[in-house]
């Protein structure tokens, strides 16, 4: 009796504890069965509460022929970018990412008289 007790005591433990175990070995091996189980959830989920749609305004300032003709060839100085970066802000831009290759000191700094 005492031992039948003492049985159902430790699976109270022993129980739980191969589940979580379980549990975690197949979050750990991810099988395809489970990756889809969840894309499927994630996919309901997203149907039965969809986030709105939110503006994200962005702008793109593209130099052409035209801001070359008027402003000269390229590499310009970089205190032209400075310049043209704090008008950019001054409109109201949060971020600002170059797509540009800076790979050589500015020939034009200051600096470089020294």
């Amino acid at each position: 009796m005492r031992a039948l007790r003492f049985i159902k005591r430790q699976m109270v433990y022993v129980i739980p504890a191969v589940m979580l175990l379980a549990a975690m070995g197949l979050r750990l091996e991810d099988p395809s069965f489970l990756q889809v189980f969840r894309l499927k959830l994630f996919d309901l989920y997203n149907q039965l509460h969809p986030r709105e749609h939110q503006e994200v305004p962005v702008a793109i300032l593209d130099l052409d022929d035209e801001t070359l003709a008027r402003t000269g060839q390229w590499p310009w100085p970089r205190s032209k970018l400075a310049e043209m970066l704090a008008r950019v802000f001054n409109a109201g831009a949060k971020v600002v990412a170059f797509d540009v290759v800076f790979a050589e000191p500015d020939r034009t700094s200051p600096k470089q008289a020294l």
